[in-house]
């Protein structure tokens, strides 16, 4: 425990660093967001070498007027993931998914290509994922471009009298957007575009079947342009603008091939 206080906390003190190191002497104005309420299910067939075929789908329901940077509010959204993940060792594995967005006025798709490394601080799980995603918007209504995601998490597993696993999990994740034709076009963004803080509480009812509660705390990072009155007097000035969404979500996994995978793969993250 003595490693993972002070291991994990440079990680966030870091990416503290780099979100303020770059920023323009401006002022800062934060807008909170309403709640927003998300139900996952989660599916995942492994094989015996502990690869494995996933599929996710989520229900989104936000009255923000920022969801996935495209909505406009009250808003149900649907995602559908599916993808495949190659454990090429007991610590490495490299994973593919296809996110399709599915919203009144978007229809959004995710590419993405990722690496996960998982290793352990004592008894505490500690967990790295870098990405790369391609954004399409099928509307035609936004230009395509690309993103940049960076996350690490904490997990310990605590066995219940009944022999069942209570796992409470941590982690936070960065994301930038980037133009693949104009890379050296700033399009007036800040350096970090979106960070997520999640905290999980999973209960494992069995080998086959968990069900999760999780609540994340999300910031989409803007500059904003100075606001005016009628009468051309200012009302707000160039500012940095910090959108939080809070979120509350309840997940259900589903599990197969349980029988002939060890504990370590089958009790892991679920970050696709």
């Amino acid at each position: 425990m003595a490693k993972l206080i002070r291991q994990f906390p440079i990680f966030l003190i870091f990416n503290l660093l780099v979100l303020y190191s770059f920023a323009q002497v401006m002022p800062t104005e934060r807008s909170i967001q309403a709640t927003s309420y998300w139900f996952n299910f989660n599916f995942e067939y492994f094989s015996k070498n502990g690869s494995m075929l996933f599929a996710e789908s989520n229900l989104k329901y936000s009255t923000s007027p920022l969801v996935e940077n495209l909505s406009v509010a009250p808003l149900y959204l649907m995602q559908h993931t599916l993808g495949y993940e190659f454990r090429f060792s007991n610590q490495w594995n490299l994973g593919v998914s296809g996110r399709y967005v599915m919203e009144k006025r978007f229809d959004t798709f995710f590419s993405k290509i990722y690496l996960n490394h998982s290793g352990k601080i004592g008894e505490v799980e500690f967990f790295k994922q870098f990405g790369v995603e391609q954004v399409s918007y099928l509307s035609k209504t936004l230009e395509n471009q690309g993103r940049f995601s960076g996350l690490a998490g904490l997990a310990h597993n605590f066995v219940l009298g009944n022999g069942n696993i209570l796992r409470p999990s941590l982690t936070y994740e960065l994301m930038t957007w980037f133009d693949w034709r104009n890379p050296s076009v700033p399009q007036n963004k800040r350096r970090i575009d979106q960070t997520r803080l999640k905290a999980e509480v999973a209960y494992f009812l069995n080998p086959k079947w968990s069900v999760g509660l999780f609540f994340i705390h999300e910031t989409d990072y803007f500059f904003a342009l100075a606001q005016f009155d009628k009468d051309g007097k200012q009302i707000k000035p160039d500012r940095k603008l910090n959108i939080l969404t809070p979120t509350i979500g309840l997940r259900v996994h589903f599990l197969l091939k349980a029988k002939d995978i060890g504990e370590e793969i089958r009790l892991r993250f679920l970050p696709y």
